[in-house]
C-alpha cells in the first residue's frame, strides 16, 4: 500500500500527525548529523593500533618481557597520530590500517589512555558502546536516533550488541536478500488485491484508534502504525546501493550508507570479531585489524560516493585493551585500559587526547585544557567519550540524558 494513501486513510482522526511527512530524503531534511558505530568485539590492543609501544620492556618484577613484538624503530606516523606496524612479517595483503591513518588522521581525533573500569567482555562493551557499564543504557546509536523517530528505521543494527533503552526500535538488516524480501509484492495476490485488503486493513486500523483504548494500548497501535507506514519507503534504500552489493559486513557498511542515503535513518551500527586473541596475539589480532580497517575504509568511501561523508561521524572502539606483554601462548589477555577514536569532517582531527605509560596505563589529562596533568587531571573513560558526544549534539540536560546519565566531568574533546 502507498505510504500516501495510508497516511490519508489515518488524516482523519489526526493520527497522520504522529507520522513524518513523506519525503525521499527525510533524514537529510532534518539537517542532523549522522552517526555510525564501527565496533571491535573482543577487546582490541591499542599498543597494535593507536598507541603503540613497541619492543620495550614492562617495567615489573616479573620479568614479563616486551609489550609488543616489533621494534620501536618500525612505528609509523601520520600527522601527529603514531600507529603501529603490521604485527605479523609473513602477512602479504593490503595494510588496511596504514591506509586509513594516512588517508584519514586529518579527520580523526584518538583517545588514549582510556579506562574502562572492566576486565569482563559483558560490561566492557555495554561500557564502551553506551558509557555505562549498565546493559540497560541504550548503545549510542540508538540515543542519537532517539531524536529522530520519525525515520522509518530510525537505527539500522547491521551486526552486534544492539540495547536500544526503549528508546527507539532497532532495525537488523544483515544482507540484501532481507530488503528485497521486504519490498517485493505479494506471489500468490495481484498488486489491485493487495492494495484492496491494505485499505481495508488501514480503515480498520483508524476505527481502533478511534476507539476507547487505553492509552498505553493506543500508543502500541500507533508505533505499528507508524512502522507500517514507513515499509513502503524501503525500496528507497535500493536505490542508492551499489550495483554489485557485499556478503557479510561490507554488504551491512552498504545498507547503512543507502539507508542514511535514502533518508530512512540516521544512525548505523556494525561490528567486527576476532580481538580476544588469548593464544598467538600477533598474527590472529594483525587478521583482525585489517578487517576491521578495511571495513572502516570502506565505510569512508561509501560515504563519500552518496555525498554523506561531511555530515557523518564515525566512532570506533571495542570491550577493553588487552595486556602490555605475552603470555606463554604468545596471546595477550584481557587489560582495562584502551583506546577510541571519532572521524569526522566536522571538526578539526589530526589529535590525540591521552596517553598511556611505559607499563600501559592511563595519564591523567588536565579537564580543562586536555593536556597530560598527573597532579591533578582526570582520566579519561569511555563516559568522557560519550558525554562530550551528547554535548556536541546538544542533548546534555535531555529527558534522555536525564533517564540515563553518564558519570564524570564534561570535557570538550570536539571543540
Amino acid at each position: 500500500m502507498d505510504r500516501r494513501a495510508f497516511i490519508k486513510a489515518l488524516a482523519l482522526t489526526g493520527v497522520a500527525l504522529k507520522f513524518a511527512p513523506f519525503s525521499m530524503a527525510a533524514g537529510s531534511s532534518l539537517g542532523q548529523r549522522n552517526y555510525i558505530y564501527i565496533y571491535g568485539h573482543g577487546g582490541w590492543d591499542p599498543t597494535s593500533i593507536c598507541d603503540p609501544k613497541g619492543d620495550i620492556y614492562y617495567d615489573d618484577d616479573a620479568n614479563r618481557g616486551v609489550i609488543n613484538n616489533y621494534p620501536v624503530s618500525s612505528i609509523k606516523q601520520a600527522g601527529n597520530i603514531r600507529y603501529a606496524p603490521l604485527l605479523d612479517p609473513s602477512y602479504t595483503g593490503i595494510n588496511h590500517m596504514e591506509d586509513f591513518f594516512n588517508n584519514h588522521y586529518g579527520n580523526l581525533r584518538v583517545f588514549n589512555g582510556v579506562d574502562h573500569g572492566t576486565n569482563s567482555h559483558s560490561i566492557g562493551v555495554y561500557t564502551s558502546m553506551s558509557g555505562s557499564p549498565s546493559p540497560a543504557y541504550p548503545v549510542l546509536p540508538a540515543f542519537i536516533a532517539a531524536e529522530y523517530k520519525e525515520l522509518v528505521m530510525t537505527y539500522y543494527l547491521g551486526s552486534g550488541y544492539g540495547q536500544t533503552g526503549g528508546l527507539v526500535n532497532a532495525t537488523r538488516i544483515n544482507k540484501v536478500d532481507d530488503l528485497y524480501k521486504l519490498v517485493e509484492k505479494s506471489p500468490y495476490l495481484s498488486e489491485d488485491l493487495t492494495d484492496f485488503i491494505n485499505n481495508k486493513h488501514a480503515e480498520n486500523m483508524v476505527d481502533v484508534v478511534e476507539g476507547s483504548l487505553p492509552g498505553a494500548e493506543k500508543e502500541g497501535v500507533l508505533e505499528f502504525l507508524d512502522a507500517h507506514a514507513g515499509s513502503d519507503e524501503i525500496d528507497l534504500l535500493l536505490d542508492y546501493l551499489p550495483n554489485n552489493v557485499s556478503d557479510g559486513t561490507m554488504g551491512q557498511v552498504e545498507i547503512a550508507a543507502a539507508a542514511i542515503a535514502a533518508g530512512l535513518t540516521c544512525t548505523a551500527q556494525v561490528q567486527i570479531g576476532g580481538f580476544d586473541t588469548h593464544g598467538d596475539h600477533d598474527v590472529h589480532h594483525n587478521n583482525a585489524l585489517m578487517s576491521y580497517f578495511e571495513v572502516a575504509n570502506y565505510m569512508i568511501s561509501e560515504l563519500e560516493r552518496l555525498n554523506l561523508a561531511s555530515n557523518t561521524t564515525l566512532v570506533f572502539s571495542s570491550d577493553f585493551g588487552r595486556t602490555p606483554w605475552y603470555n606463554t601462548d604468545n596471546g595477550k589477555d584481557h587489560w582495562l585500559t584502551s583506546s577510541m577514536m571519532v572521524w569526522s569532517k566536522e571538526m578539526v582531527g589530526n589529535k590525540v587526547i591521552g596517553a598511556t605509560n611505559n607499563k600501559f596505563s592511563p595519564i591523567p589529562v588536565n579537564p580543562e585544557t586536555l593536556e597530560l596533568d598527573e597532579s591533578s587531571g582526570v582520566t579519561l573513560t569511555p563516559s568522557h567519550i560519550h558525554k562530550a558526544i551528547r554535548d556536541r549534539e546538544g542533548l546534555l540536560g535531555s529527558y534522555n540524558d536525564r533517564f540515563f546519565p553518564l558519570s564524570g566531568e564534561v570535557l570538550d574533546l570536539f571543540g
